[in-house]
């Protein structure tokens, strides 16, 4: 259900759902920040990272597949989001990451682990990167799993001529296009039946590619809600940190339930906060995360 409200100013009279009439429209280069569907590129948009930014994003981005993982990578994942990259409980998780290596999810959670031994900002966002593409790709094959070209399904009337189609493949030397095959007139059914095969293999293929494209989608609305919009600067008044709004953010923080923050939005009106920047952000439609950048500004300012 959409916001009665403008998640920006708040007035619900200049407000259909999705336009404001009383706010000014975003400059062209802030909606195509906000459009952004390269992972990478929406990460280096922001030149000002920290460790702590980084390592958020790759948790994140890491709770695409978080029922793949196995609980002790689970709790790898909640300790390095609560700030902590102690040697001492990392050293278990890389133990068995080291006999894992053959999982789909370690090329996900490794990059992560190595990121969080990093100090320098380039390589962190080098691993990071490495371990989003990783994880898109476990999510495309949790999707859609790869298939092979006679995975597919024939129509009854095709489906004899479905062991003739695998005899000529097999002499394509592992070719999906035989030559045989191509050479058969268009209406000799051995030929309908391989055509009809590849279109189906055709059409599955761009859905495993629509599958990266949202899965990358996902992981750059985790980046733009633990990132603020680069050409902004944005200045948290201690007043605002009333007892009230902090209960409020350390719950959403611990819960990972991030769905009070429109009221939370409303507490900071209580405590005369009117940054229209930090008002949209908590009343858009938008997912949130640990390491969103509002409530880092509540709970842990300084931390880097």
């Amino acid at each position: 259900m959409r916001s009665p409200r403008c998640p920006r100013c708040g007035f619900s009279f200049a407000w259909n759902g999705r336009k404001c009439e009383h706010c000014p429209p975003p400059s062209r280069a802030r909606q195509l920040w906000e459009q952004i569907g390269r992972f990478e590129e929406q990460v280096n948009a922001n030149k000002d990272l920290t460790t702590r930014q980084l390592l958020l994003i790759a948790t994140g981005v890491a709770r695409q597949i978080w029922e793949m993982l196995p609980e002790s990578l689970q709790e790898v994942v909640e300790t390095i989001e609560r700030g902590s990259t102690a040697t001492r409980k990392l050293a278990p998780i890389r133990e068995f990451l080291a006999s894992a290596s053959e999982l789909p999810f370690f090329q996900v959670i490794n990059p992560i682990l190595l990121a969080a031994r990093q100090n320098s900002v380039p390589n962190l966002f080098r691993a990071v990167a490495t371990g989003a593409v990783h994880c898109r790709t476990v999510v495309s094959n949790r999707d859609h799993p790869t298939r092979e070209l006679l995975s597919f399904p024939l129509p009854p009337e095709l489906e004899p001529y479905r062991a003739t189609v695998a005899r000529e493949l097999r002499h394509s030397q592992g070719r999906r296009c035989s030559p045989a095959l191509l050479q058969r007139s268009e209406a000799d059914p051995v030929r309908v039946a391989y055509d009809h095969l590849s279109q189906e293999m055709t059409d599955y293929e761009r859905l495993r590619t629509s599958g990266l494209a949202t899965a990358e989608a996902a992981q750059c609305e985790v980046a733009r809600d633990i990132l603020i919009y680069p050409e902004i600067t944005v200045t948290f008044d201690a007043k605002w940190r009333t007892s009230t709004v902090v209960a409020m953010a350390q719950g959403m923080y611990e819960s990972r339930d991030f769905s009070a923050m429109p009221i939370l939005a409303d507490a900071l009106q209580d405590a005369d906060c009117e940054d229209p920047e930090i008002l949209e952000h908590c009343r858009a439609e938008k997912p949130h995360y640990r390491g969103c950048w509002v409530i880092e500004q509540i709970l842990a300012p300084d931390r880097r």
